[in-house]
């Protein structure tokens, strides 16, 4: 967990996958629910990412792009967890 300043909470990316004709949650249900299952926990969202996808991958789920995309967000925010 990485800190700074007076700000120690721990920090997160949050993705949120939406795979077509899989969900039976909108997307904004979905993040409102991430969001506080975040803060109920004690940690800060420091970004949101939104992955739509026909059907997951089997090696990320989410899509090879999307990775890179959330590390370089995790590297750039010094966030300490993705969820």
């Amino acid at each position: 967990m990485w800190e700074t300043g007076k700000d120690k909470k721990e920090k997160a990316i949050l993705a949120i996958v939406d795979i077509a004709g899989q969900n039976s949650w909108t997307e904004e249900d979905s993040s409102r629910e991430l969001q506080a299952l975040a803060s109920s926990s004690g940690v800060k969202v420091v970004k949101q990412i939104v992955c739509h996808c026909r059907k997951p991958t089997p090696s990320y789920l989410i899509g090879r792009g999307k990775v890179e995309e959330l590390s370089r967000a995790d590297f750039c925010r010094r966030a300490a967890t993705m969820r």
